[in-house]
């Protein structure tokens, strides 16, 4: 830019799975054009993400994007059902897992002491999004427990041990948390009642 005087865009792949930091990189370079797509579409291994690279500039860099965070699950969401492309669960900021919690013992100890902001990179209601509770492979007893008493359920704690492991034997064979219906069917089979 210096020696040829003109702005500079980047247009980065994501082939390495280095398409932000690479955007990133060019900006702190002085690349003024930041090429992005949502959802990162684009050919081979796709594009830098656009809510990836917003939410950077935002966060690390104090940029004011001008952009309207919290819409950015939305436009997720419609891009994915416009193309059919599916977005990847644990895809950062718009995927499902980005801000799900599957160990509730450290959740409910950093809510209780006032330092909620720790457990995420930004606070996910910056982007329209709240924090979920999920039982999974990682899953600790105190998860279950939140899950039993949000459906209103109780459970003995051999019961309880019981729901647990049954939940961590499903998460590792669906190689993904529990939907909440799939944590509800093995709980009552595990003899949690209303």
């Amino acid at each position: 830019r210096a020696w040829s005087g003109l702005p500079v865009d980047v247009h980065c792949h994501n082939d390495f799975g280095l398409s932000t930091a690479n955007v990133l990189a060019a900006y702190e370079a002085g690349a003024t054009g930041l090429n992005v797509a949502v959802n990162g579409l684009g050919y081979r291994a796709g594009n830098a993400p656009l809510d990836e690279v917003a939410l950077a500039l935002e966060v690390l860099y104090g940029v004011d994007t001008g952009l309207r965070l919290e819409m950015l699950p939305w436009l997720s969401r419609l891009v994915e059902e416009i193309t059919g492309i599916p977005l990847d669960y644990f895809k950062p900021i718009t995927g499902k897992g980005a801000f799900s919690q599957e160990q509730w013992k450290t959740a409910a100890a950093m809510e209780a002491a006032g330092v909620r902001p720790f457990a995420f990179a930004f606070e996910p209601e910056v982007v329209g999004r709240t924090p979920r509770v999920v039982v999974g492979k990682w899953s600790d007893t105190g998860v279950v427990v939140k899950k039993l008493t949000d459906y209103g359920l109780t459970a003995t704690a051999e019961e309880i041990g019981r729901i647990l492991l049954e939940c961590q034997r499903a998460g590792v064979a669906h190689h993904r948390p529990l939907t909440d219906d799939e944590f509800l069917t093995i709980a009552r089979a595990q003899g949690a009642v209303p």
